[in-house]
């Protein structure tokens, strides 16, 4: 229930504020408008501009994600939602990694925190950032599954670390 309030109130905050964008640019159209008006010899009137903000598409913020390889997938596409819906809102690089940013603990988060301390040239190319996010989340899931594959292996009626350690002792490779 308070994910649903939570959602609700984002939501609600969202629409607030593409409110307050419609009036400023509405305002400058408008100002803009009357200061062209004697350069081009037309009286100046007040123009009636009507810009459609874009629709409000409610969705549930992403997971927060702390560098669990098998969740990147998911939290990427989560974010990549947002950015579809409220193209308005991430036009730039920068909301989109701040984004991205916000939403990340623990070793993901202190991952990104030195690139934000420093202003990191890779805060604003989008690419950069989710390619090099990506192959330090993204790269460690695959590594893992294969270390747990092979971690999994059994010869015979043994795991595979212990055939391993008594094969290697048998030919005097280990010390007992």
């Amino acid at each position: 229930m308070e994910e649903i309030a939570k959602a609700l109130q984002d939501v609600q905050g969202e629409l607030a504020a593409s409110r307050q964008d419609y009036a400023t640019v509405s305002a400058q159209v408008r100002s803009l408008a009357a200061q062209t008006a004697p350069l081009v010899g037309q009286p100046s009137t007040p123009v009636q501009v009507h810009v459609s903000p874009e629709p409000i598409v409610p969705l549930a913020p992403p997971e927060r994600y702390a560098g669990d390889p098998q969740k990147f997938s998911t939290f990427i596409t989560q974010c990549r939602l947002h950015f579809l819906t409220k193209t308005a809102a991430f036009r730039s690089v920068q909301s989109r990694t701040a984004f991205v940013i916000s939403y990340l603990t623990g070793d993901a988060a202190a991952w990104a925190n030195p690139l934000v301390q420093k202003d990191h040239a890779i805060l604003y190319d989008w690419d950069d950032f989710l390619a090099e996010f990506e192959k330090i989340f993204n790269r460690r899931a695959a590594t893992l599954c294969k270390d747990r594959e092979l971690l999994s292996l059994k010869q015979g009626s043994k795991e595979l670390v212990t055939y391993v350690t008594h094969f290697s002792r048998s030919r005097g490779r280990l010390a007992p």
